[in-house]
């Protein structure tokens, strides 16, 4: 693990072999305003840059990293970037630093946010599996669902998921940019309290509706609920078993009902 404002952190990791995979975690640093069109070392802008040189780590874990409000795009990587790892995980990144990153980087294949305050500009790019985990109540993160791709999504301890946030799931137009998440096959619900099964059975519905009509859209063949979720009655399960593929509690292909 290293500190961000630390100076021999990228030496390090540049040095080392590249057949060798790393995982590489930075953390606990604020990057200050920096003037315009000059590339301060420990900048925001040279720690991107940095970032879009590690070509020999394959996980990447970014925690408790800020940035001054005023931090542009115009003094940053010219050109959006996909990050060379194949994990990413982000923890306790605030919402300015964030804000900043989303328009530098793409996501890599699997990538992972806990804690995080989502800006309202969000755009996530190319991840194939996202997992959004402890997100604050107020943290509205559907817009980064907008024109998203990935086929794998979970929610786990985020109380801000809720009826609105499956409703948008299963809004579906005839363009791809602008239908959230419609490539989503797998769906995991875990220690989320404040979301209906009735609102969970219009998504899976839709997506069986729309899925025929759009090659872009697929429907929910995958459906994980565990951990303290709301009841389920025995025709709620019965209900799910016969409209999803796979329907798994902790590992079984079953729920409890109580």
């Amino acid at each position: 693990m290293f500190v961000a404002g630390h100076p021999m952190w990228r030496d390090l990791i540049t040095s080392a072999e590249p057949e060798y995979g790393l995982t590489l975690e930075i953390s606990r640093h604020t990057f200050l305003e920096e003037p315009d069109n000059v590339l301060v070392v420990e900048s925001l802008s040279c720690f991107f840059h940095y970032l879009a040189e590690l070509h020999s780590v394959t996980t990447l874990i970014l925690r408790d990293l800020s940035s001054h409000p005023h931090v542009t795009e115009n003094t940053l990587v010219p050109t959006k970037k996909l990050l060379g790892a194949y994990y990413f995980e982000g923890i306790n990144l605030s919402r300015d630093f964030l804000s900043v990153f989303f328009k530098v980087f793409d996501l890599p294949g699997e990538a992972t946010f806990v804690a995080c305050a989502f800006p309202s500009n969000t755009s996530l790019g190319s991840s194939e599996s996202l997992t959004l985990k402890s997100l604050p109540m107020n943290s509205r993160f559907e817009r980064c669902f907008q024109g998203w791709r990935g086929e794998e999504l979970t929610f786990d301890r985020c109380p801000s998921f809720d009826n609105d946030t499956l409703d948008l799931l299963a809004e579906i137009s005839g363009y791809e940019d602008c239908c959230p998440a419609s490539r989503v096959s797998s769906l995991t619900i875990r220690n989320c309290r404040n979301f209906s099964y009735q609102a969970l059975k219009e998504l899976v519905l839709q997506r069986k509706r729309m899925t025929p009509a759009f090659e872009f859209v697929k429907e929910i063949r995958t459906l994980i609920l565990n951990g303290k979720i709301p009841r389920i009655t025995k025709e709620e399960l019965e209900w799910f078993e016969g409209n999803v593929k796979h329907v798994y509690m902790s590992g079984r292909k079953s729920l409890p009902t109580e």
